[in-house]
């Protein structure tokens, strides 16, 4: 099950927007495959798969635009957006992982991040992060 918790990003301009407080959803998805939630019109959570788990990524639905990408640091290493299984597994792999010397320092179940609301922002926002990397 996950939770959505909207900290949105928008600029000062652009009329704010009702989003809910939380965002509950539910869902199965196996290795490989896409997981889709329409959060909003225009706004689309999604598990992008990738060799060890999935991305997670909040788009307008151009792939390319992962509003959430651009605005959750740390922009290198592990990152919340990320989800993968050896996160839940502790450092030898002999049980799950949980604060003990087998510990592994990466995100649990509990993931947040930050995401801008339209193409607007995340183009501002891509652009920040280009001069600042």
């Amino acid at each position: 099950m996950a939770y959505l918790t909207p900290f949105a990003a928008s600029a000062a301009s652009e009329e704010p927007r009702n989003l809910p407080a939380i965002v509950k959803f539910s869902g199965a998805v196996e290795r490989g495959q896409v997981f889709e939630k329409p959060l909003v019109p225009d706004l689309l959570f999604c598990l992008i798969p990738h060799e060890l788990g999935w991305t997670i990524s909040l788009t307008d639905g151009n792939p390319d635009n992962n509003f959430a990408a651009v605005v959750t640091p740390p922009y290198r290493g592990i990152n919340h957006l990320d989800i993968e299984g050896w996160h839940f597994r502790n450092s030898d792999n002999s049980g799950p992982n949980k604060l003990d010397e087998k510990n592994v320092n990466a995100p649990q179940e509990v993931r947040q991040f930050y995401f801008v609301l339209n193409d607007t922002d995340y183009q501002k926002a891509f652009d920040a992060l280009q001069k600042m990397l």
